[in-house]
């Protein structure tokens, strides 16, 4: 009887060692699926906020341009008015060279 005692003690220890690896294995599976699904959460929220930077960049470039445009046209229309006035002013201007060069 003492022997089967013996025994059944062995088996049981045998039985929670198992038990124990068993546990540490699931452990260890649990948080290397934690890491994983933190790794995936990270990544995901990079690609999200990368995306988001691009749609801000993109909204203030279209914004700025939408701003700067009229402007760009008001000066276009300066410049046109400017090269109006110096092209009816040449003829002028190559009488008063030409006078000049033949009066000297």
């Amino acid at each position: 009887m003492a022997l089967q005692v013996i025994d059944d003690i062995k088996q049981a220890e045998a039985e929670a060692e198992a038990i124990e690896q068993e546990a540490t294995e699931h452990a260890r599976d649990i948080i290397r699926q934690a890491r994983q699904q933190a790794d995936a959460l990270i990544d995901e929220s990079e690609k999200e906020s990368h995306s988001r930077a691009l749609e801000m960049l993109e909204r203030a470039k279209a914004e700025a341009e939408a701003e700067i445009q009229p402007e760009l046209q008001a000066n276009e229309q300066r410049c046109n008015q400017l090269k109006e006035q110096a092209l009816s002013r040449m003829d002028t201007a190559v009488e008063l060279i030409l006078d000049r060069l033949g009066g000297t």
